[in-house]
């Protein structure tokens, strides 16, 4: 049976409060474990961003880490080419700086 639109967009929504939450802990905003939990200075702020905005120092992250383009990108829940992409960007941006 296909989900409905409610449905997937329901897991949408729960993927990237998740991330959210993720990211804010990774950046010493919160220590938070819930997106309820999260300051709501900082649920504004995520609100406003695109997930792939938001997962894009998650993904670089754990890439220093070892992890590969495809396990991250079954983790994210993106496509192998939009991890990397992501992960492009990033050494090129780091490139200009070095």
């Amino acid at each position: 049976m296909r989900k409905s639109d409610v449905e997937i967009e329901d897991k949408r929504r729960a993927r990237f409060e998740v991330m959210a939450v993720r990211l804010a802990n990774h950046l010493n905003l919160s220590s938070a474990d819930t997106w309820a939990k999260l300051p709501q200075t900082a649920r504004d702020y995520f609100n406003g961003q695109k997930y792939c905005d938001i997962v894009k120092p998650l993904i670089i992250r754990d890439n220093m880490r070892g992890q590969s383009v495809r396990q991250l990108a079954i983790k994210y829940g993106l496509s192998s080419s939009a991890v990397q992409n992501h992960l492009s960007r990033n050494k090129a941006h780091c490139e200009e700086y070095a």
